[in-house]
């Protein structure tokens, strides 16, 4: 996935200055003022305006990152088939009779990695090494900025295959601890500074992890310490980072990403020839409305005009996605932002791409409440196994309801039938339960899919 950086200034090829205006401000005190805006918001202008963190760079998870990528190429410790057995084969909902019997030997002969995974997830944080002043093609240290995600997501995998055998085993309680590690998984992928791809990575693996607690629940619930402990391992789960996580970073990109234009632009030897390569329409719609016939003041106007909208723009996300979902929506905050490219209107560009199909707010808080609905429905599979009976109301069960964070009231449950509901809004969970066995189907209706 390409950054929002490039999405951010790129959009549909670059936001096109149109006809100069006497009247208005010059795009360089436009640029001042946004500046300050953004600074007061509490967005950086460069990465030295980003707060430090208070551990040594020698407790970066990164080294111990660098480690499994280095073990993983190691064909003699860890073999293609037992790598496969784990982290594709095991992965599944039902793996098979023939993967089981592998894997016991597998997860042996693989120790070694799972030790480093286990190291990995005892660092205190996780940060990657950008090198702000390297671009390649527009994309500052590209390398730097999707590095380590693809091997994060096989952790996960390692995780989930690992807990899989346990379960066969009939290990349900080790299975659950072993599950949450992948939350933790996800909390170190969006915890310092991520951009919106490391967003999603870490969603990806929040939900493998979820989603093996989820199925160990459904069908083991009734047993002895299961519903207790998957209640427990969730409520000590890291929150999901809210989507504002990542709007220090991309606004970063996308003002690196402007700097890199002006930069090329005065270095080209034939300037027109490089701006016709970044403008969407090109030098006939560069001349329509008038523009200087200086290049490089017309490169100046463009990226100045880029920053304005790009912090303006920034600024409105981090204040929409700091706030919970229904807060938002009382304030009447919303993140569509749209800049009219109009003769008559010559200070903004239009606006297309991320900006205006960026995640609803509703997908950040379904992955905070996804984890609230478990906790409920774990505490009250919990409450009837002590019990032997479903409790009448969650006030039996808590001294203090769990909330919806799409809309902040508490968690609804009622029983139905021999099984129970618990719902939030148009977040449904429906539950039965039998004698041996609970089987809980988790639906989202008129919402994103988690």
């Amino acid at each position: 996935m390409r950054s929002l950086l490039c999405l951010l200034v790129a959009f549909s090829g670059l936001c096109t200055l149109l006809q100069e205006s006497p009247e208005r401000l010059e795009y360089a005190k436009r640029v001042e003022i946004e500046r300050r805006l953004a600074k007061q918001a509490g967005l950086p202008l460069t990465h030295n305006d980003l707060p430090k963190l208070p551990y040594p760079p020698s407790q970066n998870a990164l080294i111990v990152l660098k480690q499994i990528e280095k073990l993983s190429r190691n064909k003699q410790v860890i073999t293609p088939q037992d790598s496969g057995c784990l982290t594709i084969d095991m992965p599944t909902k039902y793996p098979s009779q023939t993967s089981i019997a592998y894997a016991r030997g597998a997860i042996v002969r693989t120790k070694p990695m799972y030790d480093l995974i286990d190291k990995f997830l005892a660092c205190p944080y996780y940060q990657k090494a950008i090198n702000w002043s390297k671009t390649e093609g527009g994309v500052i240290d590209a390398w730097g900025l999707m590095e380590g995600n693809g091997t994060l997501r096989t952790l996960s995998r390692w995780l989930d295959g690992k807990s899989k055998l346990l379960v066969a085993d009939g290990k349900y309680v080790e299975a659950i601890h072993n599950e949450a590690k992948g939350l933790r998984l996800a909390h170190l992928a969006e915890a310092v500074y991520p951009s919106l791809t490391d967003w999603y990575v870490a969603e990806a693996i929040r939900q493998m992890a979820l989603a093996g607690i989820t199925q160990i629940l459904e069908e083991y619930g009734t047993k002895p310490n299961v519903a207790t402990a998957v209640a427990e391992a969730l409520e000590k789960a890291p929150p999901p980072a809210p989507l504002s996580h990542v709007v220090p970073m991309e606004t970063l990109q996308a003002l690196t990403y402007l700097h890199f234009i002006r930069e090329q632009t005065m270095k080209e030897k034939v300037p027109q020839k490089f701006l016709d390569s970044i403008a969407y329409e090109g030098k006939a719609e560069w001349v329509k409305y008038g523009y200087p016939t200086d290049v490089k003041l017309r490169v100046q106007r463009l990226t100045d005009a880029g920053e304005c909208i790009a912090l303006a723009r920034m600024r409105l996300l981090y204040q929409y996605y700091s706030l919970p979902y229904y807060k938002a929506k009382q304030k009447n905050i919303t993140s569509n932002y749209e800049a009219k490219r109009t003769p008559t209107n010559p200070d903004f560009c239009t606006v297309t791409g991320w900006w205006n199909t960026s995640p609803p707010m509703s997908h950040t808080e379904i992955r905070t409440t996804a984890l609230r609905l478990r906790i409920v429905a774990a505490r009250v599979l919990e409450w009837r196994v002590k019990h032997g009976h479903l409790p009448e109301t969650l006030q039996e069960v808590f001294t203090s309801i769990p909330t919806s964070t799409l809309d902040g009231n508490p968690i609804q449950y009622r029983k139905e039938g021999v099984g129970f509901v618990v719902k939030v809004d148009t977040v449904l969970i429906e539950g039965n339960h039998m004698p041996k066995e609970s089987v809980l189907r988790f639906k989202l209706e008129g919402l994103q899919k988690w």
